[in-house]
């Protein structure tokens, strides 16, 4: 795991391209309801959790701050959802956070700070007013 960008959301995209999907927004606005899930599946020949972990991802790479650069940081965290992200605490979810990069990485330096979390979790309680 990089603070770069998220592998798995470049992926997506690259994978998705034969349904006509070619950006991070697009995969978002596809993958909404369930069935739009499972008829995307069913046209790349993919387990539906692949789907899910995509969409996830995609709606979690939108919320401003966030971006494919701390989207699977935030999944690993167990934040899968802008209304799940704009529930939490950024105290909580710091330490979630702190937790797992000392757990993958070892250390915890290149861990986002509390006010890039504040700041996450504010927008995704303006989204999830929308």
């Amino acid at each position: 795991m990089t603070r770069r960008g998220n592998s798995s959301s470049l992926y997506a995209i690259h994978a998705t391209k034969p349904c006509g999907i070619t950006t991070i927004h697009k995969l978002h606005t596809q993958t909404q309801s369930l069935q739009q899930r499972q008829q995307l599946a069913a046209q790349l020949k993919l387990h539906q959790k692949y789907i899910n972990k995509w969409a996830a991802l995609a709606e979690l790479s939108l919320i401003p701050g966030v971006g494919t650069k701390n989207c699977g940081l935030l999944l690993h965290a167990g934040v899968g959802s802008t209304e799940q992200l704009a529930q939490m605490t950024a105290e909580r979810l710091h330490r979630q956070l702190l937790r797992l990069h000392v757990a993958m990485l070892g250390r915890n330096s290149l861990c986002p700070t509390v006010a890039e979390v504040t700041q996450w979790i504010f927008q995704a309680r303006r989204l999830a007013r929308r």
